[in-house]
């Protein structure tokens, strides 16, 4: 499945929202102008839009390589489409700038590098072109009562408006689902779905800050899957990381929705648990222990775990918070492993 932080993907959904935007207006500009009363060749321009969108927006449907159709498709508007309409719509005095402007807003979005400038330079040639021909041969210019263009414009501008809106709305949104899904990324461990080491550090940072201003209790535990090694070196690494997944899975089930679970690195996990006293950690380490150990793990069977538990103490830093839960899991190592034991416990 795509990402949709994909830029590819963003590309392409731009591209074709910008085409079904032309089509739509299109449609909306050709049954204005029969209402307004504006002869048929006024419309000729829309029709040839739309088909020609029709078309690009078909090709880019079934053909991967979209890029060839994107550029194809803004030459003809630069080089075919908008010398006509300027010139059969009245010319300056009508509404071609607003539709170079709407060009000019998704070619920013859609061309990168050499191929944006230069289609930005041939739009600005192609209209200053297009403005010395209307002053110097100004009989090629159709013209058309003043009472017209006004209620030309009145349709124009705001489809023009529209248009823009729309087009920009579409892109932000898929711009927003593209740093949604970074976001996650960043915090988030992509095999097991936990907050990653970089966002527990995070988390730790701001809960040591709140626990040590209002003086409220704090404990991290540290879990480690004992020789997890020997998993992988005996089942292979895919039973490793299935045994990771479940193994989440099981801490997360049994922790409070207030607990900050995450995989601290390889086979540690930890559990951030604010308001819970030194005992209150201990309790929770012992059920997990339990939990986990006491139901197999698919092909692997039993698998125990190893904790360290610390509370918060008066002015300590989050990295001596750590320190000491991780020197309590040590401990828990030295011990004989598929046990707790608390930092206050392992320091007397």
């Amino acid at each position: 499945m795509t990402s949709t932080r994909d830029p590819e993907y963003l590309e392409r959904r731009l591209y074709r929202t910008i085409l079904l935007a032309a089509i739509g207006l299109s449609i909306v500009s050709i049954v204005g102008n029969a209402v307004a009363g504006f002869p048929a060749r006024v419309s000729l321009k829309w029709g040839l839009l739309v088909v020609v969108a029709a078309v690009a927006y078909r090709v880019d449907v079934r053909l991967p390589r979209r890029r060839r159709g994107t550029g194809a498709f803004y030459l003809f508007l630069i080089l075919v489409f908008f010398p006509f309409a300027f010139v059969q719509s009245g010319g300056s005095a009508n509404n071609g700038m607003g539709y170079a402007f709407i060009i000019l807003v998704t070619v920013t979005y859609l061309f990168k590098g050499v191929p944006r400038v230069v289609m930005s330079a041939l739009l600005t040639a192609v209209y200053l072109a297009l403005l010395i021909v209307e002053h110097r041969v100004p009989e090629l210019v159709m013209t058309y009562a003043a009472e017209s263009q006004f209620v030309d414009r009145l349709v124009q501008v705001p489809l023009q408006f529209l248009a823009v809106f729309w087009i920009v709305r579409r892109f932000s949104r898929a711009y927003d689902d593209a740093v949604g899904e970074l976001r996650a990324q960043s915090v988030t461990d992509s095999l097991t779905g936990l907050a990653n080491r970089r966002h527990l550090q995070e988390v730790l940072n701001t809960e040591v800050a709140q626990a040590t201003r209002y003086g409220t209790p704090l404990t991290v535990m540290i879990a480690d899957i004992d020789r997890f090694k020997d998993i992988n070196d005996s089942f292979g690494h895919p039973a490793g990381d299935a045994v990771l997944v479940d193994f989440a899975a099981r801490i997360t089930s049994h922790t409070r929705a207030a607990d900050v679970v995450g995989r601290w690195g390889g086979e540690e996990f930890m559990v951030i648990s604010a308001g819970s006293t030194a005992a209150d950690g201990a309790h929770l380490a012992e059920k997990l222990r339990a939990v986990i150990g006491t139901t197999p793990f698919e092909t692997v069977g039993h698998v125990t775990t190893s904790f360290g538990v610390a509370a918060l103490r008066e002015a300590e830093s989050a990295e001596r918070f750590v320190g000491r839960a991780d020197e309590a899991l040590y401990r828990a190592k030295q011990f004989g492993r598929n046990r707790v034991v608390t930092a206050e416990t392992s320091d007397e």
